[in-house]
């Protein structure tokens, strides 16, 4: 089969990859020069850990698309895990709760570290009232602005996918792709990967989805030139993800982190920290949910979200080089978008801040299910 794929964010070239895999001659079309969206504007963290129920199995199937294209590549690649260290005693009974009903199912590989052993896995961490440690094993980094290009390479290289970049496409019906500059396209399925571009394909079906866009506000350090270790998923973090709210003591720590940081509730944020092998650290992030959101920072937020870090971790000699908003499609509470508008065209959106994390195999999944 002829197969079409817009967009080549992660999203996009995971479907991509899979329909090449499945034996299909896939087209690849991209409205800007290179991707530009949410692939592009993340940590680069590799996130299991925060995935629930069968997100977590299909994080790590995804892990291994990660593996071999590091390895066919040299795609920079750090697979040592992630820290949660924990200041509070309400914090550390969450981890050691989390921990103890986790290590129990397959795939996880957690381990509580005391405070010498967290600090000697992230010589940053502030050692001041740190109680230690959770460390998942199953976490990898990539640098996501060197990562997607490669990614598109060597799709195209070892799939033979044709990339399409500077190319919108303005409308998809029947078996035919209409592109801006008047241009035809003839496909036996198209795949819509459109992210936070939503809007401009199928708009109707999209809205009706309940779909939103989340803004986040990040940025990233000068190079550092000591190391920070693991990336770091400040405490924050465990009142926002739903991996952790299957814990009996979830909701009292939530109520409590609610009370002490309502701001930081009010705006969505809980800070995260990863450092690239070229010595920057990125820094985020707060979360803003809307059907449409103003292109302006705040301030408030940016000086929220350094507070909040000076009491995570000490580095050194810190100079803010970039900021800029991150933007990703997210329905609430679902963890994806899987839509078929007709026969022959499937939106794939939506997967909120994990695309990094889910894409492949998901596109697998896709893929199987839509052209068998």
């Amino acid at each position: 089969m002829n197969i079409a794929v817009i967009g080549a964010g992660i999203v996009g070239l995971a479907t991509a990859r899979a329909a090449a895999m499945a034996g299909h001659k896939v087209s690849v079309f991209e409205r800007s020069s290179r991707a530009l969206g949410a692939s592009v504007r993340n940590f680069g963290m590799f996130w299991p850990l925060g995935q629930s129920g069968a997100n977590f199995q299909l994080a790590l199937r995804s892990a291994s698309a990660w593996k071999q294209i590091a390895s066919d590549t040299g795609l920079w690649l750090q697979q040592h895990g992630a820290l949660l260290p924990a200041y509070e005693v309400s914090e550390q009974e969450l981890m050691h709760e989390f921990i103890e009903t986790k290590s129990r199912q397959d795939g996880y590989q957690l381990q509580w570290l005391s405070a010498a052993e967290a600090l000697a896995f992230s010589p940053m961490l502030q050692a001041n009232g740190l109680c230690g440690a959770l460390h998942s094993q199953t976490e990898m980094l990539i640098n996501p602005r060197e990562a997607i290009p490669q990614v598109q390479n060597w799709i195209a290289s070892k799939y033979q996918v044709n990339f399409h970049f500077s190319t919108p496409v303005v409308s998809v019906a029947g078996h035919q792709l209409l592109t801006a500059s008047g241009a035809t396209h003839h496909f036996d399925h198209v795949f819509v990967c459109s992210g936070a571009d939503f809007e401009w394909l199928f708009p109707e079906e999209h809205r009706a989805s309940g779909i939103q866009i989340c803004k986040l506000q990040m940025m990233r350090t000068a190079p550092v030139k000591q190391h920070l270790g693991l990336p770091v998923v400040g405490p924050l973090s465990l009142a926002f993800y739903d991996a952790f709210a299957t814990c009996k003591s979830w909701q009292p720590l939530r109520q409590q982190m609610e009370a002490k940081y309502p701001a930081y509730f009010q705006h969505g944020i809980h800070v995260m920290a990863a450092q690239h092998h070229d010595g920057s650290i990125t820094i985020g992030d707060s979360h803003q949910y809307a059907q449409e959101l103003g292109p302006f920072d705040e301030v408030l937020i940016r000086k929220l979200i350094l507070d909040y870090l000076g009491g995570l971790l000490q580095i050194p000699d810190m100079q803010i080089a970039e900021t800029w908003q991150g933007v990703y499609a997210k329905i609430p509470g679902k963890s994806a978008l899987i839509s078929s508008v007709n026969p022959i065209t499937t939106i794939v959106n939506a997967l909120g801040g994990s695309g990094m994390t889910l894409s492949f195999a998901l596109a697998e999944d896709v893929v199987a299910d839509v052209l068998a």
